[in-house]
């Protein structure tokens, strides 16, 4: 079963990403500001980069190694003697608490922020957003989320659902399409929404320190960093960063020595007034 659910995961990434980029060119939310051909070819190749990254650093699946783990009676859970759909659930809400977690940080240490802009600097975001990440922040999320498989011992079904849905929620809400606002608002009770976490990608800092949670708002909601979406309706949707907006910005190259060029004195200016700290 669980091999089944790895394989389903391969198909639901390349399913979905090929659904929505239809959906996307056939009736867009918004219109492109600029040339998505570049932004496709960058976002795509980070992805690309990433996944090579993946089988290099980790020649094992987050589900093979949560079996492994489990097998060497490893993990809080073990100790704890949780079991069952209990055991199941826990799981599940702990890698997306961390997850949620990891983002807060990535947003609140300036070395972190560095990596992390690359991704809140796309300032067309759509369903490729979703794997804009630097190769090193993507090798910081795989070592945060096998730490937490390792130290609380969360099952392998656990993990492969997550993967599942966390693969589902992310593309959905990035991409760029317009959901029913009824649809949109009951959704975002529990899930992460296009509108939802369109807000997260604005340029206002207030707006961008908000809405971190990757599959379930609960966190957000929880820890007082909840930013609702029904204030936010009339306004027109921006997203990207008030630097690194020029096209240049934004090829592949570029993006992947971002993090070493010397932030401009507006993103300094952010620092100093609290968006992340040193």
């Amino acid at each position: 079963m669980l091999d089944q659910l790895a394989a389903l995961h391969a198909y639901m990434f390349f399913g979905i990403a090929s659904l929505l980029a239809i959906l996307e060119l056939v009736a867009p939310a918004r219109a492109a500001t600029t040339s998505v051909t570049q932004r496709w070819c960058s976002n795509i190749g980070l992805c690309l980069i990433n996944l090579m990254l993946y089988r290099l650093l980790v020649p094992i699946t987050a589900v093979a190694f949560s079996q492994y783990n489990l097998s060497q009676g490893g993990g809080l859970f073990q100790s704890l003697n949780v079991n069952g759909f209990v055991l199941v659930i826990s799981g599940f809400l702990l890698l997306d608490l961390v997850k949620y977690i990891e983002h807060r940080l990535f947003h609140l240490l300036t070395p972190l922020w560095r990596l992390h802009l690359v991704h809140h600097s796309d300032t067309d975001v759509d369903f490729t957003t979703t794997e804009r990440h630097h190769p090193l922040e993507h090798a910081l999320g795989i070592f945060i989320v096998f730490g937490a498989i390792y130290l609380f011992g969360i099952p392998p079904l656990s993990v492969a659902i997550y993967l599942l849905f966390g693969t589902a929620v992310a593309f959905v809400s990035h991409a760029n399409l317009r959901l029913p606002s009824k649809l949109d608002e009951v959704t975002a009770y529990l899930l992460v929404t296009p509108r939802y976490h369109g807000i997260h990608h604005s340029p206002n800092k207030n707006k961008t320190n908000s809405n971190y949670g990757l599959v379930l708002t609960i966190w957000d909601r929880l820890f007082n960093t909840f930013n609702d979406p029904k204030i936010h309706a009339s306004h027109p949707f921006t997203a990207g960063l008030e630097y690194y907006r020029e096209p240049q910005d934004g090829k592949l190259t570029r993006l992947l020595y971002l993090p070493l060029i010397p932030l401009p004195p507006i993103a300094l200016a952010e620092i100093n007034s609290g968006n992340v700290t040193d």
